[in-house]
């Protein structure tokens, strides 16, 4: 069985059916499309701060910083 939810915020409802639907019938494989673009994005901080090698300032700055930064103030 192959679940493809229609948006991105249907897959949260997915996640508890294939549950429920996998306890009743055990032997039934089960797939499920990604449809966010994750590739698409640049995900380097991120990986870094997983590994530790990277602070959660410079998370947020990598990825928010420019929020404060274009209202004239600077996060961090």
């Amino acid at each position: 069985m192959v679940f493809e939810p229609g948006t991105s915020a249907g897959a949260g409802h997915v996640v508890p059916f294939a549950r429920s639907l996998a306890e009743k019938l055990p032997k039934w494989p089960g797939w499920s499309v990604e449809r966010r673009e994750k590739l698409l994005e640049d995900q380097s901080m991120i990986s870094r701060a997983k590994q530790g090698r990277a602070t959660p300032q410079e998370l947020f700055h990598r990825y928010l910083g420019y929020l404060a930064e274009s209202r004239g103030g600077i996060a961090g």
